[in-house]
């Protein structure tokens, strides 16, 4: 399972991502990766398919809901 996050504060893809980390258990496979702008997140996106993505709302770069 690949899940992205995105937020344009690098402490808050911290979090979430310790957050998601937290609550996989041992036989868990997945990968986290995070973003700090949309531009990076829609690069990775045409060369990746993601699972889940959890987007910011409000973005530096763009809405996280147009995003979407």
């Amino acid at each position: 399972m690949r899940i992205l996050v995105c937020d344009d504060e690098q402490r808050y893809c911290q979090i979430v991502k310790e957050y998601i980390l937290s609550n996989f258990d041992e036989n868990s496979e997945g990968v986290i990766d995070t973003f700090n702008s949309a531009k990076e997140l829609v690069a990775f996106c045409l060369k990746n398919e993601p699972d889940i993505l959890f987007l910011d709302i409000e973005l530096g770069d763009m809405n996280g809901i147009e995003l979407a």
